[in-house]
This record gives C-alpha cells, sequence and structure tokens, in this order.
C-alpha cells in the first residue's frame, strides 16, 4: 500500500487530509513538526510529502534542503495558507 506524510503542525488539516487519501486506499503518516517528519521518512518507505510551508520546528524549504543533502528521494508537494511570491519562485528551484 502507498504511503503518504502529512506534515502539517494542525491537527485538524491532518486528520481531514489523512481521512480523505486513507478512503482512496493510501496509508498516511502524520507529522505535526519538521524533525518529526525527517525521522518518519529515515523509518518509513514514502511515496508523497505533503508539506506545511511553515512548521513549528522549520521552515519547509529548510526540510526539503535536509531531505536534499541526505539524499531523501520523495516526492513533495508544499500546502500554504499565504500566496508569497518569494516562496513560490524558492520551491519553484526546488522542482516544486
Amino acid at each position: 500500500m502507498t504511503r503518504i506524510l502529512v506534515a502539517d503542525h494542525d491537527e485538524d488539516i491532518r486528520k481531514e487530509i489523512k481521512h480523505h487519501l486513507t478512503l482512496s486506499g493510501y496509508r498516511v503518516l502524520e507529522a505535526s513538526a519538521g524533525q518529526e517528519a525527517l525521522e518518519m521518512l529515515q523509518k518509513h518507505q514514502v511515496a508523497l510529502l505533503l508539506l506545511e510551508s511553515s512548521l513549528p520546528d522549520m521552515e519547509g524549504l529548510e526540510m526539503l534542503r535536509k531531505m536534499h543533502v541526505r539524499g531523501d528521494e520523495v516526492g513533495s508537494i508544499m500546502i500554504t495558507d499565504t500566496l508569497d511570491s518569494k516562496l513560490v519562485a524558492e520551491c519553484m528551484q526546488h522542482g516544486l
């Protein structure tokens, strides 16, 4: 079964996303912070990361950079509630 990791500080958002993805047949892991998500990526094979742009302990882009340094190859989608042109440009530079 395909695993998706949802990294978002808001438990309600994580639960809502998990509910819909589980109904679609995916196995969903949850993390409320960047370090927790990085640890899960080391322990579990994950096909997709849904990543909040600003987690309590690190920014989403910082987490992506750490993943890149470690050699983690996981498709990623950045989730944000604001339209920030600088963030969009940085995400595009990282292939998001």
